[in-house]
């Protein structure tokens, strides 16, 4: 079981480093998708909690997540040049 800091790879690419518990992502960490997206910020049972980043080919977010969905204030960009700043209710 991993418990602490460390890295996982996954079998389809991309990666994981950051804490673990109970062989769960939880505490601060970074996600790297085979896709091309990152995920940076706090874990609570694999998803993101709190304060984070997601990047991906499509747009950038920045603020609040829950369950690792955008919720609570926050800053989207889309990469055409779209912006939204202000709240999100679980994505």
């Amino acid at each position: 079981m991993k418990s602490g800091y460390g890295q996982i790879f996954f079998n389809k690419g991309g990666f994981f480093e950051g804490i673990f518990w109970d062989n769960k992502k939880n505490g601060f960490g970074c996600l790297w998708k085979p896709n091309g997206e990152s995920h940076e910020g706090t874990f609570k049972n694999n998803k993101l909690y709190g304060k984070g980043m997601k990047n991906s080919k499509l747009e950038t977010y920045k603020g609040s997540f829950r369950k690792g969905l955008y919720h609570g204030l926050g800053k989207l960009k889309y990469k055409d040049g779209r912006k939204y700043y202000g709240f999100f209710d679980m994505g």
